[in-house]
């Protein structure tokens, strides 16, 4: 009976956690840091490719500094209307 009882509580907690998530947020999030690091990914090949100082590596470092703006203002715009989001809010 014990073990039951257990288990009845760890499911109803889990279903209260899970129930909470807001998942298009979780997806936006999720988004914006892929954003965040698709050109930071492409560094070292192009660095080893170009080098440090070449054009490319200029145009990318051009392009994740956009990328920061852009994503750095879709931040701030969450964290004003949600305030600082936890796991249980969006998830690990």
């Amino acid at each position: 009976m014990k073990k039951i009882i257990l288990l009845i509580a760890f499911i109803f907690t889990t279903h209260f956690l899970f129930a909470q998530i807001n998942k298009p947020l979780a997806a936006k999030l999720d988004s914006i840091y892929n954003d965040d690091q698709k050109y930071r990914l492409q560094i070292d090949s192009l660095i080893n490719k170009f080098g440090l100082q070449s054009n490319q590596i200029h145009q990318l470092i051009l392009l994740m500094n956009q990328t920061d703006s852009i994503n750095l203002n879709k931040v701030k715009t969450i964290l004003e209307k949600y305030g600082w989001l936890g796991a249980d809010s969006i998830g690990k």
